[in-house]
């Protein structure tokens, strides 16, 4: 948009792992908490051989190992059209 335009690629780069790392005790917190976070949960009928306490954990490791994988595409792609970019401007001269 006009008023919020795009960070600089710089700053894409800098704020992907600063997000992963800042969601690292959100994922601590799921994956490694004794109790299971939503009662509720822990009584519904079980429809996989895993108990509440073992889905919170597989849950918590999926959500930390999913949202790296897409912060490392996010990075990715960011690095690419940086680059792109540069590989531009040094053939204009």
């Amino acid at each position: 948009s006009r008023e919020f335009p795009p960070a600089s690629y710089a700053w894409q780069l800098l704020y992907l792992p600063a997000v992963t790392i800042g969601m690292t005790p959100v994922f601590a917190y799921i994956t490694f908490s004794q109790d299971v976070l939503y009662p509720t949960y822990e009584y519904a009928p079980r429809i996989t051989s895993l108990t509440a306490a073992g889905d919170q954990l597989l849950a918590g490791a999926m959500m930390k190992l999913g949202g790296m994988a897409v912060m490392m595409i996010a990075f990715g792609i960011s690095f690419y059209r940086w680059y792109q970019v540069d590989v531009k401007k040094t053939d204009e001269r």
